[in-house]
């Protein structure tokens, strides 16, 4: 197979994903949907102009072929660039790719063990579990917030408090299925800006199964991912 071939199988993978994946209506041109899905999903906002690119270059070369011969063959890198593009956008990397295994802390265990845990393996953020489902999750601030609630009593208050007293619940981490994608993972982390942590459940909901989390410094993964 020619590069000119590859390169229009991989156009036509993409064209296709863009328009199927997204809701595009088939009547909006190439570029077109491109434009519209980089401005909702960050991985096609990544290669925005690249495929925009690409496009240019299908056109000139079907443009001005015959039958027989492409008037120009794409160089191998521009090809073997474009075929892997195609292959993440048809086929985006689930987020357990990038998800790994979390160390959780039950509400009823003392604060200052906890911590003791958290300092010691460097964790900014633990999950809260309670009868196998997530409760909230302890994180640095949630620490400082509680010692600055107990300044003036602190020694005495870490002697009772566990960590139920200092987690926190409701934006601080959100719940998502193990079937969603990397670019869903990073979608929910642009609209949702206070969010510290995603928890990969069986069924998507906080009561399921936890099977991995997700943190913000997790999304380095997805970069080295998508530096080709």
């Amino acid at each position: 197979m020619t590069n000119s071939q590859r390169f229009f199988d991989a156009y036509n993978k993409t064209d296709n994903a863009l328009h199927s994946r997204f809701g595009i209506k088939q009547t909006v041109s190439y570029t077109d949907a491109v434009r519209r899905v980089a401005s909702i999903n960050s991985l096609v906002r990544k290669f925005e102009d690249d495929l925009v690119d690409y496009g240019r270059l299908r056109n000139a070369i079907v443009h001005n072929s015959d039958a027989n011969k492409a008037i120009a063959e794409p160089h191998d890198d521009v090809t073997e660039r474009f075929e892997r593009i195609a292959e993440i956008l048809c086929s985006p990397p689930k987020a357990s790719s990038i998800a790994h295994e979390p160390s959780c802390v039950k509400p009823t265990a003392r604060l200052k063990d906890a911590i003791a845990v958290m300092n010691r393996k460097g964790f900014s953020i633990m999950p809260v579990i309670e009868g196998g489902a997530i409760t909230g999750v302890l994180t640095n601030k949630s620490v400082v917030e509680f010692v600055a609630n107990n300044v003036g009593n602190i020694d005495n208050a870490f002697e009772t408090a566990t960590v139920a007293d200092a987690a926190k619940d409701g934006d601080a981490y959100y719940s998502i299925s193990k079937d969603c994608t990397v670019d869903d993972v990073l979608k929910i982390f642009e609209d949702k800006r206070k969010m510290r942590m995603l928890i990969l459940t069986d069924n998507g909901k906080p009561n399921g199964k936890i099977l991995g989390i997700i943190t913000i410094g997790d999304l380095v993964a997805v970069t080295k991912m998508l530096d080709f």
